[in-house]
C-alpha cells in the first residue's frame, strides 16, 4: 500500500520548495532560478519514480518470494499496489539524487557556460541506462548462484530460490549501475560545460 510518511515527506518536501522558489522570486524577479531548478527536480523524480515502478513491475513477476521474504510485501490482495508503491518510492529518491548531481555539475562559474535546462534533462536517461544494465549482469550473476546461496534457500523451504538470488542481484545491480550512472552524468556535464566555453572563446 501507498505510505502515508512517503506522502508526508513529499508534501513537505513540495512546501520547502514552494517557499524558498517565492522568497527567490521576491527578491530576484526575472532573474530567479530556484523555481526552474525545483522543476528540474521534480521532473527527475518523476521520472525515476516510474522507472521504479517499471522495474519492480517485472521483478516483482519473476520473483513473488523475494518481496514477501525481503520487502515484508505477501502475494495476494494489494500486491501489486504494494510492489509498485515501493518502486516508485526507490525510484524518486534515485531521481532526486541524480537531479542534485545534474544541478551542482551545472553550478555557475566564471569561466563555463551552463547548459540548458533542455540538455541537462537529456542526460536523466542515462542512470537508468547504467541501473537497467547493471540489473541484468547482477541478475544472471544471482541465478547462477555464484556465492552458493541457493541451498541456504532450499534447507528454509523457500520455493523458487534461484529466482529469488536472480531478483536479488537485480536489484543490487540497479544501485551499483544507477551510482556509476551519476557519476557517468557529472562527468558528461562538466565535459560538455568545458566544451561550451572553449566554442565561446574561439
Amino acid at each position: 500500500m501507498w505510505d502515508l510518511s512517503f506522502s508526508v515527506r513529499l508534501v513537505v518536501l513540495g512546501v520547502v520548495m514552494l517557499a524558498v522558489a517565492g522568497v527567490d522570486y521576491g527578491v530576484k524577479r526575472e532573474r530567479a532560478t530556484k523555481w526552474r531548478e525545483y522543476a528540474f527536480l521534480c521532473v527527475a523524480g518523476l521520472v525515476g519514480g516510474l522507472f521504479g515502478m517499471a522495474v519492480d513491475q517485472i521483478t516483482g513477476r519473476i520473483s513473488p518470494e523475494y518481496f514477501e521474504f525481503g520487502k515484508g510485501i505477501s502475494p495476494g490482495p494489494g500486491y501489486w499496489s504494494s510492489v509498485m508503491a515501493l518502486g516508485f518510492r526507490a525510484g524518486f529518491f534515485g531521481g532526486l539524487l541524480v537531479g542534485v548531481a545534474a544541478l551542482m555539475a551545472n553550478n555557475p562559474r566564471p569561466e563555463l557556460e551552463r547548459l540548458s535546462w533542455r540538455r541537462l534533462g537529456g542526460l536523466l536517461w542515462w542512470p537508468m541506462a547504467a541501473a537497467a544494465l547493471g540489473a541484468a549482469g547482477c541478475g544472471v550473476v544471482g541465478a547462477m548462484d555464484v556465492f552458493g546461496l541457493k541451498s541456504g534457500l532450499d534447507a528454509a523451504e523457500i520455493i523458487q530460490g534461484g529466482r529469488l538470488l536472480a531478483v536479488q542481484g537485480a536489484h543490487f545491480g540497479l544501485y551499483l549501475g544507477g551510482l556509476l550512472g551519476v557519476v557517468l552524468v557529472v562527468r558528461r556535464v562538466r565535459r560538455m560545460r568545458r566544451e561550451l566555453g572553449a566554442v565561446r572563446i574561439s
